[in-house]
């Protein structure tokens, strides 16, 4: 068995909660910017080389950011100066391409079939601990009404990459 470990982010990432002295932009960056950070961690530090049991979910933080944030993180990689090839052994996308990385969307995102399209179907799964002050309630309901999306890939979104990512199938 392949253990899940779900990341949320958290408002009181270090340093992102103060750069700004007031609370709203504080709190956009708070949204995405610790995902991104855990990600990182995660995908350049030799985790996932070193423990080929666990499988990470990365939610509440969109997923618009994605395809542009691993995009960069490949580019670092090829790139001798950075040194990549010290702590991984993959480009970061091969690591997404393994089935043990995971990202919540929300059904009223507005780049989300462009980044299902891109990233890949099978990475993504809904999420669902709403209300929050900051999505949209009802998502599911956007989703299921998408014509962007295909009922087969909806169906992955709902329904079947939440099962494979906590094994429940």
């Amino acid at each position: 068995m392949k253990l899940p470990v779900a990341v949320h982010f958290s408002l009181q990432f270090p340093v992102v909660d103060k750069l700004f002295e007031h609370h709203f932009p504080n709190r956009v960056l708070a949204g995405i910017f610790p995902i991104m950070a855990g990600l990182t961690s995660v995908l350049c530090s030799g985790l996932l080389d070193r423990f080929e049991n666990l499988k990470f979910a990365f939610l509440e933080g969109g997923i618009s950011w994605v395809p542009a944030h691993v995009e960069r993180m490949d580019d670092h990689f090829e790139n001798p100066r950075y040194g990549a090839h010290d702590l991984i052994s993959h480009p970061p996308s091969e690591y997404l391409k393994s089935g043990r990385i995971f990202f919540g969307c929300e059904g009223n995102e507005s780049f989300l079939g462009r980044v299902v399209e891109e990233v890949g179907e099978d990475l993504f799964m809904y999420s669902s601990d709403y209300p929050h002050a900051d999505r949209t309630e009802g998502t599911a309901r956007y989703l299921k009404e998408r014509d962007d999306i295909s009922s087969a890939v909806r169906q992955k979104l709902l329904e079947d990459n939440a099962r494979r990512f906590y094994e429940l199938s």
